[in-house]
């Protein structure tokens, strides 16, 4: 039988508890706050597999585009150590990431990449043709400036062709994170006859995370106002914004 491998990226960035677990093993802690007093921190790979499991880590800067997308590049920034070894059956490993040079005026972002080495290619062709399945962590590294000041605002939401288009604006000098982001619309009468929870994501110094959705049939017309909130690690946001009929496609 010919050889076929399948090979599954599954990039956990966000987790609600202080480790992240998949594919029999987990990371804790699934972020890492460094600033001039904290110079270096551990990250702990536990292996609760039956096998032996080898990794692999990336230290990768971290950047946003103008859109508000992930985008990620080489570097030399960070000091990872090891950057390749084997945890056995039931145990653990720990490897420690430092920086370079400390954050200035804004802070500096990262992610470290721990990806799960597939086991080397069997002689057996039933077991080579079998699915591997690679599962990879971005754990979220910020390197936070001496002035921290987080500052963000909602930028005019609007309805331009039937669609619900906004803007949160992070002008801060470290990262905000929304868990949510709540848009209602309201009639002239105060009812409520539209509403839309768009999810959160890390909003990184200086980047916009835009919004944009489609209104359900014939509520256009009616929508006169719409509150926008947006709640998350630190934010509570809450903006309201008149609304003219001309954004509605007849």
């Amino acid at each position: 039988m010919a050889f076929q491998r399948q090979v599954f990226a599954v990039l956990l960035a966000l987790a609600p508890a202080a480790a992240a677990w998949a594919q029999g093993f987990g990371v804790s802690p699934i972020r890492l706050d460094l600033d001039r007093a904290t110079r270096n921190a551990s990250i702990t790979v536990n292996n609760d597999d039956v096998t032996p499991l080898g990794f692999q880590v990336r230290p990768m800067e971290w950047i946003q585009d103008a859109q508000g997308r992930d985008q990620y590049l080489e570097t030399r920034d960070l000091i990872v150590f090891p950057q390749q070894f084997q945890v056995p059956a039931g145990k653990n490993r720990i490897f420690r990431v430092g920086y370079r040079n400390p954050a200035t005026g804004v802070e500096k972002a990262y992610r470290v990449f721990i990806e799960d080495l597939p086991a080397p290619a069997s002689t057996s062709p039933a077991e080579n043709s079998s699915v591997v399945i690679s599962v990879q962590f971005g754990v979220p590294v910020f390197l936070r400036p001496a002035a921290i000041e987080q500052r963000a605002q909602l930028l005019p939401f609007s309805i331009v062709d039937n669609r619900i288009v906004g803007e949160l604006r992070n002008s801060g000098t470290v990262h905000v994170r929304p868990t949510s982001v709540r848009v209602q619309g309201f009639d002239e009468r105060g009812t409520n006859v539209v509403e839309q929870v768009f999810d959160g994501w890390y909003i990184l110094s200086g980047a916009s995370r835009h919004f944009n959705a489609p209104l359900p049939p014939g509520t256009c017309e009616k929508t006169r106002k719409l509150i926008v909130e947006a709640i998350g690690e630190k934010l509570a946001l809450k903006s309201e914004f008149a609304i003219k009929p001309a954004g509605c496609l007849q």
